[in-house]
């Protein structure tokens, strides 16, 4: 990504391609991941979000809090991850001869 942009004069580089282009490849990256039945990695689909967040608001011209943003989507993991296990606990399998 950074190569391809250095190559290319400042003046057609618009400002936030550099961010809109590698939340692109992160999500494009889980996309494949989920097409190929793994696990997507929550991580870097947020990473991947806020970066294209970011990318979008500066060829817009707005001032988004990335930073901030940021902070917020790392303390959010754990807690996604937490409640994911509690919830995965608490289904009971079926078993069911009918269904077999």
């Amino acid at each position: 990504m950074s190569g391809a942009l250095w190559i290319v004069p400042d003046e057609r580089v618009p400002k936030g391609a550099w961010l809109l282009g590698t939340g692109c490849v992160l999500l494009g990256l889980n996309v494949l991941r989920y097409l190929r039945q793994l696990e997507i990695s929550r991580f870097t689909a947020m990473l991947g979000m806020l970066a294209v967040a970011g990318g979008v608001s500066d060829l817009l011209g707005v001032r988004l809090p990335l930073v901030a943003l940021c902070l917020l989507a790392l303390a959010r993991l754990p807690t996604a991850r937490g409640c994911r296990s509690s919830r995965d606990a608490l289904q009971v399998p079926m078993h069911n001869s009918f269904f077999q």
